[in-house]
């Protein structure tokens, strides 16, 4: 009977001292801090200056009920352009390079409700697009 008794208490404690750190919820990570991360594929449609418009045709979670709509991606100096050619070879290009009318995959961050693109490949794998 002791023994029980005192595994009750133990159990009891436990319970205790670690339901506080449950209550304070999740560890910080990107997406409790405003940052969610976005993968896409569409089409370019248009571009304004360090803004590119793609209507896109498929992605993420989280662009899903975007689809067949046109979505505004800001780029800015840590954006990286890449152009994948027909025998497969990734290359570097820059913002002035992209054309609209170009299907392309991007990844970035949703901030704020502003798309920004980390990332814009032209000339991807898209399987998606015809």
């Amino acid at each position: 009977m002791k023994k029980a008794l005192l595994m009750l208490v133990l159990l009891i404690f436990l319970t205790a001292s670690v339901s506080p750190a449950y209550a304070a919820g999740p560890r910080p990570n990107d997406r409790t801090r405003g940052r969610t991360p976005f993968a896409l594929v569409g089409t370019i449609t248009a571009i304004d200056g360090s803004t590119v418009t793609v209507r896109v045709v498929v992605g993420n979670r989280l662009v899903k009920r975007y689809y067949g709509q046109e979505v505004p991606l800001e780029t800015n100096a840590a954006t990286r352009f890449l152009m994948k050619d027909a025998n497969g070879v990734v290359y570097p290009i820059i913002l002035g390079d992209l054309e609209a009318g170009q299907n392309v995959s991007v990844n970035g961050v949703l901030t704020d409700n502003r798309w920004v693109a980390t990332r814009i490949t032209v000339g991807a794998r898209l399987i998606h697009l015809p």
